[in-house]
């Protein structure tokens, strides 16, 4: 029985992944990146409250990210496909979200900065 990928979409790195497959991007970019043979348990981990554990896992992924040659290009694709989950670039959805809010100049969205 042959399932599609949106009905194994139960996890959000899994729904992330499938928004990065779907992305007009060309992806060139992700051959460089620092995370690319790394697994997404860092980058996906929720990042919420104040506990060590979660912030010593940020600090070691912001790490690679500040690191990475394409960290730039990371990020600008996850706030132009405004994706909701994982660490991109170095920072949380969250962080992503206060950074680049959208907003709209004579009907035309752009990010704020």
């Amino acid at each position: 029985m042959e399932t599609s990928v949106a009905s194994n979409l139960g996890t959000p790195h899994k729904a992330t992944l499938a928004l990065v497959l779907k992305s007009p991007d060309d992806g060139v970019w992700r051959d460089h990146a620092s995370c690319k043979t790394m697994g997404n348990t860092e980058f996906f981990a929720t990042f919420q409250g104040n506990s060590k554990s979660h912030e010593e896992r940020l600090d070691r992924v912001r790490t690679i990210c500040n690191e990475c040659p394409v960290n730039k290009e990371c990020l600008d694709f996850a706030v132009r496909n405004e994706i909701a989950y994982g660490v991109w670039g170095g920072l949380t959805p969250k962080e992503r979200k206060q950074k680049f809010a959208p907003v709209s100049v004579m009907g035309q969205r752009r990010l704020a900065k």
